[in-house]
């Protein structure tokens, strides 16, 4: 059974048809990829699927139970955690604040060990977590966004269009933050413009145009596909993209937990700047590894960085 199955969707705003007889499943630990030009309908399926936008038709099914009408605090209760588009972090808040009210869902023990794995992950949120929100770089402020939906511990991880506003060198070091949480299990959906990007590194992807989707394919797929990349790689003189056929996928091809790979720095003093990094783009020279599951966390934890499947 797939972890998400969406089934005819259809979503409006007033008279208007946002996105009409969309269907798709999600596999337990499978990145996929929804791809179109800005106004396709990709955050409105997004919002659908969390709560956040009530359908007018179809249905969405959670690890086999109907969430279609579920309100978004509920959906995340069931495990899907949403980041939207433009982050929409709490500016005024600091950053634990922030973080701490992602996991309002969790008891209080739950959101502490949640909290340190977050500040393993990312650890110049913990130097910086009695600092507002609003005052953190644009690559900080996703690492807070992207933390802040880990702290609900999701079974399903939405991201909106994360590298909006981000320098293309800051975009290209937040996929391999992407690409590391779905290596250790984390099931992830990613809605992107940049198609190439995405469909580098997903599994498999829809590709939405006026709120239809059009085709579908695994990322190799697409990116092989001359109307695919005529109309969104700028390549090729095709008009619209042609379906591609989904390969059936099998429990056995289902990715296995993985560590983190260890972030490779030299001193005491660079570890919080390690992950930083990779979301602003900063070169480290360094060469000596350390592995971030050595970092010294508040509050003091032995969790190791690692995420349960499913």
């Amino acid at each position: 059974m797939s972890l998400l199955t969406v089934n005819n969707l259809a979503a409006r705003y007033g008279p208007i048809n946002a996105v009409s007889g969309v269907s798709f499943n999600v596999e337990k630990g499978q990145m996929v990829g929804i791809v179109g030009r800005n106004g396709a309908g990709k955050s409105t399926i997004m919002r659908s699927i969390c709560g956040l936008h009530k359908p007018s038709a179809g249905s969405i099914s959670f690890d086999g139970q109907r969430v279609d009408g579920l309100p978004g605090h509920e959906t995340l209760r069931l495990g899907i955690a949403y980041v939207p588009e433009g982050r929409r972090i709490f500016s005024e808040m600091s950053v634990s604040d922030n973080l701490v009210l992602g996991g309002f869902v969790k008891s209080g023990a739950e959101r502490a060990r949640q909290l340190a794995l977050v500040y393993s992950m990312f650890p110049v949120l913990a130097e910086r977590a009695r600092q507002a929100g609003g005052t953190l770089s644009g690559g900080q402020q996703q690492m807070l966004a992207i933390g802040r939906a880990l702290m609900s511990n999701p079974r399903l991880l939405m991201l909106d269009e994360p590298s909006m506003g981000l320098a293309p060198i800051v975009v290209n070091d937040l996929f391999a933050a992407i690409r590391a949480l779905h290596k250790v299990g984390l099931t992830i959906i990613i809605v992107e413009q940049k198609a190439y990007l995405t469909l580098k590194m997903v599994d498999f992807a829809h590709v939405v145009v006026h709120g239809h989707v059009t085709a579908s394919g695994t990322g190799h797929e697409l990116l092989n596909s001359d109307a695919v990349q005529a109309s969104y790689l700028g390549k090729g003189g095709a008009k619209s993209p042609a379906p591609v056929s989904s390969p059936a996928r099998t429990e056995a091809s289902q990715p296995a937990v993985a560590s983190i790979e260890p972030i490779r720095v030299r001193s005491a003093t660079d570890r919080a700047r390690a992950v930083e990094a990779a979301f602003n783009g900063a070169q480290n020279a360094h060469d000596e590894p350390i592995d971030i599951r050595q970092l010294q966390l508040t509050p003091p934890s032995t969790t190791r960085l690692r995420w349960p499947r499913g």
